[in-house]
């Protein structure tokens, strides 16, 4: 992180890079380009399974006309069709395929849900494209986790909070620079806390430079994860956004011939230096025809750097740097603050007044900073040692092991680390194979192969001969199931093992208490310890709030209004509020008609819950109690 705190000083110390706007197009690009959207003049199709706001598909009348015009602008041929008339023979005929919509399914999307309260009890992803597919293709936001998510793309779901910034930019990469002309515009904007709170250090100044690709949108944008992104040399990271969670997110990136654009705006509400780059995006990801993954994600399995950046966490220095970080703030409100007082001569605008609102930040204990910021929760295994926790850690780094057999621990290969050799290097096969060939252990020997690669041989000669030819061609992926890759194997889908290992961190319940005309309806949402739901929230939060919505009989009225639980201030954004635990929101009804008894009160309960690492689509569940 530090080198990038190194650049950031230097775009501050010199101003705000300010340019020209794009410069006009000089010719078209000779590219055949492919939009694949919603026809205006139908319904969204039946297959659309993500609960996500309504907003969220409120443009989607407009998205159609507006990408076509753009595209016009910047190719020969550009061709428009609605998601359902989509084959992958269609994308052959085409240099670019853009997916802004969910295209026909090849295996439709089953949600099964309870038949009382609505919940999803069930969920088996759609597939949208084959596993061969192989042409070029940009993904707009979601849409790479909807159709990508069953190919193992790494351009996954993160977080559906991207705003109108990208920032974290590879200014250097092609899409900025050609074929078409374009000088983006940087201007220093006020640092997300969230990036504070989630970056897990505090080295980043408190502006940094952001370049504005959405003028506004009715959507907000994805952001995807950056660890392992780039392993394997399949992937790239383009451009991070301004979003509620790291400064680390990939907001533009690629992976094999697909392309992320985790900004969610249509072309007509871009600015034009965005749609050029955009532009530029089509003609870059062209030129990946045929160059699928090679390393498909399809578990999520804990990366080394995670627990480095863990190890951060738990050194002195970290949280001295934590604690620099908390004064500088401090120091930063302060004398905005002051400057915002000396405003006599006009009323002063909102975010005026939420600088003047905002509180000095009391920083935590170093051994809360490490409780706040633990992972696989070892530092309470270790009774918050936090110098034993380190040293564990530092000493079994190499054998660590993760994967699809083991979720969210910190799990050592204890048959590797009997041998001395880190188990990513192709040391270790080289030891596993001389141990097969001079037939010590090869019962052990035989395990860790089969456990580290994706073929299963049964004889030493065999190993031999497969480890001769893909030597120098063999890296490992801990993405792709910690696995050696580069030998041609492909990584295997182990989703299907945990379809009926859905687990529900929110789980809520309705039931009345009292006798008489006058009773309480109450409504519980237990939520599980590391999630939260959303209370309150800006005009521009992207997370759904919750809320409860009643459906009463004739004869039965509210009395006064709902009686809240107590939220939480949420820590990484200003004027966002959560609720955690247990909460339980009480509606007092009255009973004027007691031939109401044998009816039902109706409760409409939505929700969106979250952890650290990432947001969960929308849940709406429907609960009823008889009266």
């Amino acid at each position: 992180m530090m080198y990038k705190y190194i650049f950031f000083l230097l775009i501050i110390g010199v101003g705000s890079i300010v340019t020209t706007e794009a410069t006009p197009v000089v010719r078209k690009q000779n590219l055949k380009v492919l939009y694949v959207g919603n026809r205006p003049d139908l319904p969204l199709p039946d297959y659309y399974t993500t609960q996500l706001e309504a907003a969220n598909f409120a443009d989607y009348k407009g998205r159609m006309a507006a990408f076509e015009t753009m595209l016009k602008e910047y190719f020969t041929t550009v061709k428009t069709i609605d998601g359902r008339d989509y084959s992958e023979k269609l994308s052959d005929e085409y240099d670019v395929t853009i997916f802004d919509a969910l295209p026909k399914p090849i295996v439709r999307p089953v949600v099964e849900r309870d038949s009382v309260f609505g919940f999803a009890t069930k969920i088996q992803r759609g597939k949208f494209l084959s596993d061969d597919f192989d042409r070029p293709a940009i993904f707009v936001s979601h849409m790479s986790d909807e159709i990508g998510h069953q190919l193992g793309l790494k351009l996954d779901w993160y977080c559906l909070c991207l705003f109108y910034h990208a920032l974290n930019v590879r200014t250097e990469h092609p899409i900025f620079h050609q074929p078409f002309d374009v000088k983006i515009t940087f201007e220093n904007r006020p640092t997300p806390d969230d990036f504070y709170l989630y970056s897990q250090d505090w080295v980043l100044p408190r502006d940094i430079p952001m370049w504005r690709v959405d003028r506004d949108s009715s959507r907000i944008g994805m952001v995807s994860g950056w660890y392992g992104v780039e392993e394997g040399g399949d992937a790239e990271i383009i451009s991070g956004g301004h979003c509620m969670k790291s400064y680390e997110n990939m907001a533009i990136g690629r992976h094999g011939n697909f392309m992320l654009w985790g900004f969610a705006a249509a072309p007509d509400r871009m600015t034009k230096e965005a749609q050029t780059v955009f532009a530029n995006a089509v003609c870059y990801i062209s030129h990946f025809s045929g160059k699928k993954p090679v390393v498909r994600k399809f578990n999520y399995p804990t990366l080394r750097t995670k627990i480095q950046d863990f190890l951060t966490v738990l050194t002195p220095e970290g949280y001295q740097t934590y604690l620099k970080g908390v004064n500088t703030y401090n120091q930063w409100l302060e004398k905005k603050q002051k400057e915002i007082q000396q405003i006599k001569d006009r009323p002063l605008r909102k975010e005026e007044q939420d600088y003047l609102d905002r509180e000095p930040k009391t920083p935590w204990s170093h051994i809360k900073y490490v409780e706040k910021n633990s992972s696989f929760g070892l530092i309470f295994d270790f009774n918050m040692d936090i110098e034993a926790t380190r040293k564990y850690l530092v000493e079994n780094m190499e054998y660590f092991y993760s994967g699809h057999e083991v979720k969210g621990e910190f799990i050592v290969d204890e048959e590797v680390k009997s041998l001395g050799i880190s188990n990513r290097s192709v040391r270790l096969l080289e030891e596993c194979v001389n141990m097969l060939e001079t037939n010590r252990e090869p019962e052990k020997a035989a395990r860790i192969l089969n456990r580290y690669t994706n073929q299963r041989f049964n004889t030493a000669v065999e190993w031999r001969k497969w480890l001769d030819t893909y030597r120098d061609k063999l890296f490992f992926s801990e993405l792709g199931d910690y696995k050696f890759m580069g030998d041609g194997s492909e990584c295997k889908d182990y989703s299907y093992l945990y379809e009926e290992e859905k687990t529900r961190p929110v789980v809520v319940s309705m039931e009345q208490t009292g006798e008489g005309a006058e009773r309480n309806i109450s409504v519980t949402i237990k939520i599980e310890k590391g999630y939260h739901i959303y209370a309150s929230g800006g005009k521009d939060c992207p997370f759904i709030m919750t809320k409860i919505a009643l459906t009463l009989p004739e004869g039965v009225e509210k009395i006064g209004e709902w009686q809240l639980p107590v939220c939480e201030k949420y820590a990484g954004e200003e004027g966002v509020s959560i609720y955690q635990g247990n909460v339980v929101f009480v509606q007092k009804v009255k009973i004027k008609d007691a031939k109401v008894s044998d009816r039902k009160i109706q409760c409409e309960v939505e929700y969106q819950c979250c952890d650290l690492e990432m947001c969960m689509p929308p849940e709406k569940e429907i609960h009823q109690v008889k009266l």
